[in-house]
């Protein structure tokens, strides 16, 4: 990722706060899948797409102690069950939290629904509880996610593109 910074977040110290006391139910438990999961990520910013979760999950085998008695887990992209959203979502949380920290901002933002092309209630939900969605209007919501899509795509780019 690029080194150089986005300008300052007036709510950054705050933000940082809320994310560095999130206990994470799973995802600091499967550092392979965590970090095939980042390095999804980044390769759908380097390329400038968005990344369906559905593709950004396939074929990811998740072995976590305290998740099905320790058995990996896969997750069916045709059949998502609320455990496999609830997953995802603490993953994709715990990247975020590493990306913001680091570079300032959310590189969960590459991963968009199949069928809106655009994150999951739950990654707005999540901006608006660490008081970075302000504007919870669908304008608002869009303006916020190109905003941390754009940064992503910046910070990840090849410096010989």
């Amino acid at each position: 990722m690029s080194t150089q910074s986005q300008p300052p977040d007036p709510n950054r110290e705050s933000v940082l706060q809320i994310m560095r006391a999130t206990r994470w139910k799973w995802a600091d438990k499967d550092r392979a899948a965590l970090g095939e999961l980042e390095f999804r990520l980044i390769k759908a910013a380097r390329q400038g797409v968005p990344v369906a979760y559905s593709e950004l999950v396939e074929g990811l085998v998740f072995r976590i102690p305290n998740l099905n008695g320790g058995k990996p887990h896969k997750i069916d992209t045709k059949d998502w069950a609320d455990l496999d959203r609830a997953l995802v979502g603490d993953f994709l949380g715990l990247v975020s939290s590493k990306s913001y920290e680091s570079h300032g901002f959310m590189l969960s933002a590459m991963a968009v629904e199949k069928d809106t092309g655009f994150p999951s209630g739950h990654f707005f939900k999540w901006m608006k509880d660490l008081g970075m969605l302000t504007d919870t209007s669908e304008e608002g919501k869009i303006r916020f996610w190109k905003k941390q899509f754009k940064q992503a795509v910046w910070a990840n780019k090849s410096p010989h593109q």
